[in-house]
């Protein structure tokens, strides 16, 4: 049963009062910081005069904690994040006097903290203390001279000796700021990166982005600089990267694969065994392997938290590790802990202190007598006011009182594109919606199509009017097709022109769409210098689709020079091109030769991989149905069948593949079926490949590592194929 409502006290605001201060909070934000308490004395009086309360020293001192911390509690709300000061005009003099001598404020505020001995008070309180102090002590000639000098700064800007000191302490909060304003206005991606030059002359850095803004809200999200190489080739990674948040139906599905795979997972919950009055047990294995690093520092924190709320009897949002750590007699009883031991948060404890307490719980629970780990006391209060209460362990832990939830940022979610509806009967040759096109900046159609569809409409009234004239003396033959246009549409196939005529194969090049609308609207001209893109590491690192021109030309060329045996081998090529499941493409393959070793897949799965140089990118689906085919057709070696068949329970499981180093290609969203052109250039790449490949492994590991190894295994087995016959050799 929930708790009733207390009801108010009679020192308590009413209603009435709070709506006059409600009326003040305006001009309160608007007050000068040396004339607000003035403005709260005003407000208190005002409040006794309407209760009639006599001017007492105890009474104004009482409403006014009241007045004030009703203030302190409310003036944020109106308030924005920090903009730049010039933006906000909120520059003061005294401001202007303690940006100008920080360094003698520095020096007061350290002498004061070695005065003080073990005062605990905050920094930013004390260094407020101390420039209110040292600003009364400036006379009251040279406060004119700096409030002079406020006013040349709002108009001019800051002086040059000043602009260092303000970049490295106010940039990075402006550079949220407006982050922060272009996304909540206008729900608009940025990128920002800032140089600034430090009081010694030396450059330094700032960059911040809008996927950093979301990540303050959600742990999980994936960080934009996450992807090696984005500096690489930025415009294309960031327009990726982004088009996934403000467009998921036109994103690629190996785009969306690796954002979820780079998404920071929260560690999984440990799960404990309990005694009978419900207390954890603490053990130092989990799944059979020995628990250490930081998974040891995270089961050590939900076991001090288990435990602490049985001892306080209530859910407790954390245990006090300030306490428990300069008190910890006051919370256990002699012996509980190691000798030695020293408590810290369990992100910074120190190893061995850690070793030591899971040696020594665990050895202390299954000695003879007996001694389970427990707390002697709970902590009730802060500051001077802690109390200290027996530990109640009933077995039973109150749940918490719902705490208001924190206003966030609308994070966006990164779906998969949507399947088409059952009913679709779009014919496979279409361009799939999952691909980026040029999108139409208006909805209005180009002039060109305008005239075209009323030329062919009129053309048609003619002929219809010819009809009627001539009757059955027309020829149906030399009718217009009311269906041809005369504008050639955009990434159409290029067919033979007579049936003896080869095809040429097939080739998908994804066109970078942000090129459509960045390189015209910015007005460049021939003589600007623009650096080209580099596509190095484009294939591994970045498991981009993107084709480079040469590899394209390279491609072409070797499949126009294969010998006639080669093309006797091939069936002939199947009317219908052949879909790939969960391709953001449509994937035209020739049909694929029957092969003992190939798994039949269910109905639309991804299509066998032809054994030949040089395929054309493919899609290993996002079901494990097809992405079992999609690697029983990589090879037909008998042990890799054979691993495959082991292996199978962890391929049905469907988990991302997080990119893994030193094969960032390893992961479904890595659409060619060959090993990255870098790896085999690179004889270092090679060798580290090969060292990945023959490290021992054993069949305990994650689906996830299972599943990248037999992906790379069948890329590479599948290249050493292709190189074999090339050479004229065998296996």
């Amino acid at each position: 049963m929930p708790p009733q409502a207390k009801p108010p006290k009679p020192t308590d605001l009413t209603d009435t009062e709070t709506a006059y201060l409600e009326s003040c909070i305006v001009n309160y934000r608007s007050t000068p910081t040396g004339d607000k308490e003035d403005f709260r004395d005003n407000c208190v009086r005002y409040i006794m005069r309407g209760r009639s309360l006599a001017d007492h020293e105890f009474t104004f001192e009482h409403f006014s904690t009241k007045v004030r911390n009703w203030f302190q509690n409310h003036t944020g709300k109106g308030k924005t994040e920090s903009l730049p000061i010039n933006i906000n005009q909120h520059i003061s003099a005294k401001r202007a006097w303690a940006i100008v001598n920080e360094k003698t404020i520095r020096e007061s505020v350290e002498k004061r903290k070695a005065e003080a001995g073990g005062d605990e008070r905050f920094h930013l309180n004390t260094w407020n203390d101390v420039v209110r102090q040292l600003w009364e002590e400036v006379p009251e000639a040279e406060q004119a001279v700096y409030e002079c000098l406020t006013q040349k700064w709002l108009v001019e800007g800051p002086d040059e000796s000043v602009k260092s000191i303000i970049a490295q302490k106010r940039a990075p909060k402006w550079l949220r700021s407006v982050t922060h304003l272009f996304w909540h206005q206008c729900n608009m991606p940025i990128f920002i990166y800032g140089m600034y030059k430090d009081k010694d002359g030396d450059l330094h850095a700032a960059v911040y982005d809008t996927s950093k803004l979301w990540r303050e809200d959600d742990k999980t999200t994936p960080l934009l600089r996450n992807i090696l190489g984005w500096d690489q080739d930025f415009r294309r990674v960031a327009w990726n990267f982004f088009q996934a948040t403000l467009r998921p139906d036109l994103a690629a599905a190996e785009t969306l694969q690796v954002m979820k795979a780079a998404k920071r997972l929260p560690p999984a919950t440990f799960q404990f065994n309990v005694y009978p009055d419900k207390c954890p047990i603490l053990v130092d294995t989990e799944n059979g392997k020995v628990i250490k690093g930081s998974r040891m520092q995270e089961v050590f924190r939900e076991y001090m938290k288990a435990h602490y709320n049985l001892a306080a009897g209530r859910e407790m949002r954390a245990p006090p590790w300030g306490s428990l750590t300069t008190n910890t007699s006051k919370f256990f009883a002699e012996g509980m802990l190691p000798d030695g031991f020293q408590f810290n948060d369990p992100s910074h404890i120190n190893a061995g202190f850690l070793g030591d307490f899971y040696t020594h719980v665990i050895e202390m629970e299954k000695a003879d007598p007996l001694r389970r780990f427990r707390f002697s006391h709970y902590e009730i209060g802060s500051g001077d006011n802690r109390q200290y209460h027996p530990a109640v362990y009933n077995g039973a832990v109150e749940a918490a009182a719902p705490r208001r939830a924190k206003k966030g940022i609308a994070v966006p979610e990164f779906e998969d594109p949507p399947s088409p509806p059952a009913d679709d009967n779009t014919s496979l040759t279409n361009r799939s919606t999952a691909s980026p096109a040029p999108v139409p900046l208006t909805v209005v159609p180009p002039l060109q199509d305008i005239l075209a569809a009323h030329l062919q409409a009129a053309r048609i009234e003619l002929e219809a009017e010819r009809t009627a004239v001539h009757g059955s003396q027309s020829d149906g033959g030399h009718m217009l097709n009311p269906t041809h246009s005369t504008t050639p549409q955009l990434g159409a196939a290029n067919h033979p022109s007579s049936p003896s005529e080869e095809a040429m194969p097939w080739l998908d090049a994804e066109i970078d769409a942000a090129a459509h609308r960045t390189d015209n609207e910015f007005g460049l001209t021939d003589d600007e210098f623009i650096p080209e893109p580099t596509y190095d590491d484009g294939s591994d690192d970045e498991v981009e689709n993107v084709l480079v021109a040469e590899l394209v030309r390279e491609a072409a060329s070797v499949l126009s020079t294969r010998n006639a045996d080669s093309h006797a081998q091939r069936p002939p090529p199947m009317p219908h091109p052949i879909v790939m499941e969960g391709s953001s493409t449509a994937a035209v393959t020739p049909a694929p030769a029957p092969s003992t070793s190939q798994a039949a897949g269910p109905a639309g799965a991804i299509a066998t991989v032809v054994q030949g140089p040089l395929l054309p990118p493919c899609d290993a689906g996002s079901s494990p149905s097809s992405r079992l085919v999609y690697l029983q057709g990589l090879a037909d070696d008998a042990e890799y069948i054979a691993l495959l068949e082991r292996l199978q329970d962890s391929l049905q499981v469907v988990v991302p593949v997080r990119a893994q180093n030193p094969v960032f290609w390893g992961t479904w969203g890595h659409r060619s079926p060959h090993v990255p052109q870098a790896v085999h250039a690179s004889e270092k790449k090679t060798g580290q490949l090969l060292q990945w490949i023959s490290k021992t492994r054993d069949t305990s590991g994650s689906a996830a590592d299972i599943q990248r190894f037999c992906l790379v295994i069948g890329l590479t087995l599948r290249d050493m194929s292709l190189l074999a016959s090339i050479d004229g050799t065998s296996m």
